[in-house]
């Protein structure tokens, strides 16, 4: 009786140690989990800034406010993008430091992070593979001909993570995208640009001629041009005109390599100036948007080169009721945001 009193005894202790054990590893875990800052700070010159992709650095906290009071940590969000909307500086006694304001890419979380502890979403630690892609493509060669919508100009300025550098970082491929799309090219013409000094070459003609030596070697290769060649003004003529340009320059790519994977993306859905869809209305030539792209599809379903149709492959990218978000300029250029999603998209595609 009295051993089984002492077993008793003990197993009630060791209950009562493990529960103390786990209540100090929780008390343990919010401390790392919270980080509170009582030195006085100031915060002066906020101000926004372009929306730019980031990724945050091993032990990363974030704050509520730009004064840095109470931060959490965001270790279980190491595989999350942020994009950066506002900054501001930050002073105590000791030192200044830039705060930037970033949301996740989902939208739902927002918060104050030092500059310092982003880092670039390129960087080969940011892994965002996706399951799907596995290591089919770690060594596939990517090549986009287009205009500026590949090239990543967001109707004021360019943007590095472009929907092809996301498309590569979530099929995993270790190889860079070789991207040769180009503003304001065309389908029609060959046409070249001063870029700094240098000449460039811009319409799709031109630069499947001046790129012959790099075509060969690539496995998959993207087209997604043609919005230019339907904007008034643009020279570009007749839908038929058109098309004859685009059946050459796909045959060319074909001739200089073959066996390469080719993908011809439609155009985007475009808004004019004030706020209308631009699929029905036609331009100087008589022809609608909608025609344009319907055209596209049927010349390369022709040529047997696999079609991408972003209104169709996530269908709430582009809409008449989020364009002035989806689109930075709210007419024709993707925000930074929609590209991301455009790459995943893409990738998930692929990879499927």
């Amino acid at each position: 009786m009295m051993a089984e009193k002492m077993f008793k005894g003990i197993k009630f202790v060791g209950v009562l140690g493990m529960v103390l054990l786990i209540m100090s590893n929780e008390k343990l875990d919010n401390a790392h989990a919270a980080k509170k800052t009582t030195a006085k700070v100031t915060v002066s010159n906020v101000h926004k800034i372009s929306s730019r992709a980031y990724a945050l650095r091993s032990g990363t906290y974030g704050y509520s406010a730009a004064t840095l009071k109470h931060g959490v940590t965001l270790s279980k969000m190491s595989k999350t993008t942020w994009y950066c909307h506002q900054a501001a500086t930050v002073a105590d006694k000791n030192q200044k430091q830039e705060v930037y304001q970033v949301t996740s890419a989902n939208s739902q979380h927002t918060y104050w992070v030092l500059k310092s502890q982003l880092q670039s979403v390129l960087n080969s630690s940011f892994d965002l593979k996706l399951p799907a892609a596995k290591d089919k493509y770690q060594e596939t060669k990517i090549g986009f001909f287009g205009d500026s919508i590949p090239d990543g100009w967001n109707g004021s300025r360019f943007y590095s993570t472009t929907y092809p550098v996301w498309l590569g970082k979530y099929l995993g491929d270790e190889k860079p995208v070789s991207n040769y799309a180009f503003p304001d090219a065309r389908i029609v013409g060959h046409r070249w640009k001063d870029v700094n000094g240098t000449a460039r070459p811009q319409d799709l003609a031109a630069v499947i001629k001046a790129r012959k030596k790099a075509i060969p070697k690539f496995n998959m290769i993207f087209i997604h041009i043609g919005t230019n060649d339907y904007t008034p003004g643009s020279g570009s003529g007749s839908l038929s005109n058109i098309m004859t340009h685009l059946k050459t320059n796909v045959q060319a790519i074909r001739k200089l390599n073959p066996s390469a994977k080719i993908y011809g993306i439609l155009p985007l859905t475009r808004y004019s100036s004030t706020g209308i869809n631009k699929d029905d209305i036609r331009n100087d030539n008589g022809y609608t948007f909608d025609q344009l792209k319907h055209a596209e599809r049927q010349t390369y379903e022709k040529l047997g080169v696999k079609v991408v149709d972003f209104k169709t492959l996530t269908p709430g990218l582009i809409t008449n009721s989020n364009y002035h978000v989806a689109l930075a300029d709210h007419r024709l250029h993707p925000s930074a945001e929609t590209a991301q999603k455009m790459g995943r998209a893409l990738a998930n595609w692929i990879a499927k």
